[in-house]
């Protein structure tokens, strides 16, 4: 589903990012990647929703170039990427029902149709006491199920999510794992989680890619958070 061969990411004359990156990465496969701060974790991402382009190399999305493809076909990649942020990104003058609703509204969904997806949505995420309220009234883990119901509520493919826990106290931050579990399982959703959080990593089982200096130095398909 997704390919990445022969990667390299540089900023400016020398500043590599990334190199010589090989990754494949399966339909509904859930994987953690992981490595120290400045490691290239986030410019991975940042590829994959084609914020960016390799300095050489290919990357690939069900066999689209993400370099060759322009205009509408980059709106069209992006509706099948979810992306959640450590720091959420809502829009602080929208409520939660708003919030959720604006990534349809974007994609022209019709005003009825709309109301009925982020209704579920918001019975799904456990939010609907709170679809009146604007983000400043939330706590961090209302925060970020509002982001994550706005990355998946045009039924993404993918989900990449960056730092998701990081911001959240330990027991919010499982709840919010458990949440993207379930949806990576129920929904057969490809999962590709940038973290440092080794005791979420640990407990897991699933595949750890773990990026060093910009290079990839280990991928295990049962994989463990080595200690930085």
């Amino acid at each position: 589903m997704i390919e990445l061969r022969g990667v390299t990411k540089k900023f400016g004359t020398s500043t590599h990012a990334l190199s010589d990156i090989n990754l494949s990465v399966s339909e509904g496969e859930f994987i953690f990647v992981v490595g120290p701060t400045g490691s290239g974790k986030t410019t991975l991402l940042r590829l994959l929703t084609r914020e960016v382009v390799p300095t050489s190399g290919d990357v690939t999305i069900e066999g689209e170039n993400l370099a060759k493809i322009k205009g509408d076909k980059i709106s069209h990649l992006r509706r099948k990427i979810g992306v959640v942020f450590q720091d959420f990104k809502l829009l602080t003058d929208r409520t939660v029902f708003e919030n959720i609703a604006l990534p349809l509204e974007i994609n022209g969904l019709n005003s009825k149709d709309t109301h009925v997806k982020v209704d579920a949505m918001l019975e799904t995420m456990d939010l609907i006491k709170q679809q009146n309220l604007f983000p400043i009234q939330l706590s961090g883990g209302e925060m970020q199920r509002v982001a994550i119901a706005m990355a998946i509520i045009t039924e993404p493919k993918i989900l990449l999510a960056d730092e998701p826990t990081g911001n959240l106290d330990p027991g919010t931050g499982w709840g919010i794992i458990k949440l993207l579990k379930d949806i990576n399982k129920k929904n057969n959703v490809t999962i590709i989680m940038a973290t440092h959080n080794a005791d979420v990593v640990n407990s897991m089982g699933k595949r750890v890619v773990r990026i060093e200096g910009g290079k990839i130095i280990k991928d295990q398909k049962e994989g463990k958070y080595d200690r930085d």
